[in-house]
């Protein structure tokens, strides 16, 4: 059994929450009940709020959206290397996840696997991409829907 860490609930279920991003809430015109759904749904964890916008991220952590924004560009400028540079090359090539992971054995990643912790590698990496992908699928199986009715109409109109 994995540790559980501060912060980290213990999941409930194997369903997959639903990801929500931050710009989505607050650019929706979501009513009363709507936004109160989507405030359960985050609070039960059945939804996930990533990313954040700066404003979301401030409100929740209750500190000024201007402490954030300066903390963002000192971050963007000073990344702790010695040279500046985030990878230690100046070549200004900063290695993503993705490449690292990529780069890693086998036996590096088990190992990783296990020190994250496996429900972090899943809820954080694979969990989120398939729910992205089924969204996807299901608005092309509904755009698909809605032009069959339209192709059937004009078909029997002619």
């Amino acid at each position: 059994m994995t540790p559980n860490y501060n912060g980290s609930p213990t999941p409930t279920s194997t369903a997959i929450p639903r990801v929500v991003t931050g710009q989505y809430c607050a650019k929706a015109h979501m009513s009363r009940p709507q936004r109160a759904r989507l405030a359960a749904a985050l609070a039960a964890g059945t939804a996930v709020l990533t990313p954040m916008t700066i404003k979301q991220a401030a409100a929740v952590t209750g500190v000024p959206v201007l402490d954030v924004t300066e903390i963002r560009r000192r971050g963007k400028r000073g990344n702790g290397h010695a040279n500046g540079h985030a990878n230690g090359h100046a070549n200004g090539h900063a290695e993503t996840l993705a490449e690292h992971i990529r780069r890693a054995s086998p036996a590096e990643r088990l190992e990783a696997g296990r020190e994250v912790g496996l429900d972090v590698v899943w809820d954080t990496m694979i969990a989120p991409v398939i729910v992205q992908e089924r969204a996807a699928a299901e608005l092309i199986v509904v755009a698909a829907e809605k032009q069959a009715p339209a192709a059937a109409d004009r078909s029997t109109a002619a």
